[in-house]
């Protein structure tokens, strides 16, 4: 890590070398005889199955190249989103490219249709937004700059922040990693949204460790030596563990899968929540569910993208729960969570209340996008098996060749994931206003006016 210059900001814990405790596993040179008829037979043996599933995730997606022109939603599609948005809410990390993000009347249709009550709303404040040139970070940057407020944003210099300057957001080139250039960006702030992460599929575990966790000590120990009133760290639901049949509550001890995300996420939470005992960071943590909605193209679509190549499938019954909120509802529950005083010093999940099932999640994105719905139901254990050996072949070549799924996707989609939000609701006053079915649909809209699989273009 860069040593540390400046006197104010103390210096990071050192960083610890983490590597992915993975065991040895290998496949069987078991054979089995059988074609595309005899998919369903439940007499296949784990490892035949495994095998035919991993030439089933591993053909079919068509290289295309990614245009440069921005292709926009027509003018019909804004008017039926904004339309929609405006008579539902009348109450109330890596970096992605233009082409694939809404356009700026999307944006302020959602940034309407967020309907907090904002206690700052009227009142400019300085507020500083790491993340800024992400998804979600879009989505909160158009929130802030309709009410009023002066948005600074830290980005790293090879991030295009086109989008931003041209709305009067000041850009600070800077690394997380890097205390000293998160000086000047926190000078004079009243308010900071830590939204920034390594996301990146299969990255060696100190990348991950080096962005979630010193970054985030970094973002932390910055903001008390400039006096921020309050900070709002955006974790997510997988600390919690996945699959643990009920509701995840803010009071479950954080156990998450030994996934490099997950672990990081977790620990980083872990490190906020210390410095809120020991230093009185004004801090608040908030955990969303799996956030989508248009711009996305790292959760609806790429399961799009997959559907439309025909390679969907169906992870075990299909009748696990998934986490899936809309974007402006978790713009709603960090804007929350930075007006409420009464939030300092604690953790908040966000999600939707009303989840549909992983097949009726599959069926209504398929529907959206014209893709046909997935017939093919995958034993649970099958598919985490081929992720498992997946994971291995891209840890033993470095990471040259991808997962075709990784075990954390298996068990995200494959088993029953919800979160409470009861804890949101009574202290925050937090209500999820866009139903999922809803927001498939509007995604799906955006989705289908992008020139080319926005997944496989990203």
């Amino acid at each position: 890590m860069p040593a540390r210059a400046h006197g104010c900001i103390p210096s990071p814990s050192q960083t610890r070398s983490r590597t992915p405790a993975w065991t040895s596993w290998t496949w069987g040179s078991s054979t089995c005889r059988g074609g595309p008829a005899s998919r369903n037979s439940r007499t296949w043996s784990a490892a035949c199955l495994a095998g035919h599933l991993s030439r089933l995730l591993a053909r079919g997606y068509p290289r295309r190249t990614r245009t440069t022109s921005a292709r926009r939603m027509s003018p019909q599609c804004v008017a039926r989103w904004s339309a929609v948005h405006s008579s539902n809410m009348a109450a109330g990390g890596p970096a992605r490219s233009d082409n694939c993000l809404p356009t700026t009347s999307t944006f302020l249709a959602a940034s309407r249709h967020i309907g907090t009550a904002s206690a700052c709303k009227g009142e400019e404040m300085r507020i500083l937004v790491t993340g800024a040139t992400g998804f979600l970070g879009h989505y909160l940057v158009t929130a802030l700059l309709e009410r009023g407020h002066s948005v600074r944003a830290l980005a790293l210099p090879i991030e295009d922040t086109t989008w931003l300057r041209e709305r009067g957001v000041s850009i600070y080139p800077g690394d997380l990693r890097d205390p000293d250039t998160l000086i000047e960006p926190m000078r004079g702030v009243e308010g900071v949204f830590h939204l920034a992460a390594m996301t990146r599929v299969w990255r060696p575990m100190q990348e991950y460790y080096d962005v979630n966790v010193t970054g985030t000590e970094n973002v932390c120990r910055a903001a008390l030596a400039a006096g921020v009133q309050r900070l709002v760290h955006v974790s997510s639901g997988v600390v919690y563990g996945l699959g643990i049949g009920k509701p995840a509550r803010e009071d479950l001890p954080l156990a998450p899968i030994y996934e490099p995300y997950s672990v990081t996420k977790a620990e980083s939470d872990r490190l906020v929540q210390q410095m809120i005992a020991e230093d009185d960071l004004p801090a608040v943590i908030i955990r969303p569910g799996t956030v989508f909605g248009p711009g996305d193209s790292l959760n609806f679509g790429r399961i799009a993208d997959r559907l439309r190549a025909g390679k969907g499938l169906i992870v075990g019954s299909g009748n696990n729960a998934l986490t899936f909120v809309y974007v402006t509802d978790v713009i709603q529950g960090l804007l929350l969570a930075f007006d409420r005083e009464q939030a300092v010093g604690n953790a908040y999940n966000i999600a939707n209340d009303r989840p549909l099932t992983q097949e009726q999640t599959l069926r209504a994105i398929a529907e959206e996008v014209g893709a046909q719905p997935p017939s093919l139901h995958v034993p649970y254990y099958a598919l985490y098996a081929v992720a498992f050996a997946s994971e291995r072949v891209a840890t033993l070549t470095g990471g040259r060749i991808q997962p075709l799924a990784t075990r954390q996707g298996v068990k995200l989609y494959g088993t029953d994931n919800r979160l409470s939000i009861d804890k949101a609701r009574h202290e925050l006053g937090y209500a999820p206003r866009v139903p999922v079915r809803e927001g498939l649909r509007l995604t799906g809209e955006w989705y289908q006016q992008q020139p080319v699989a926005v997944a496989l273009a990203s």
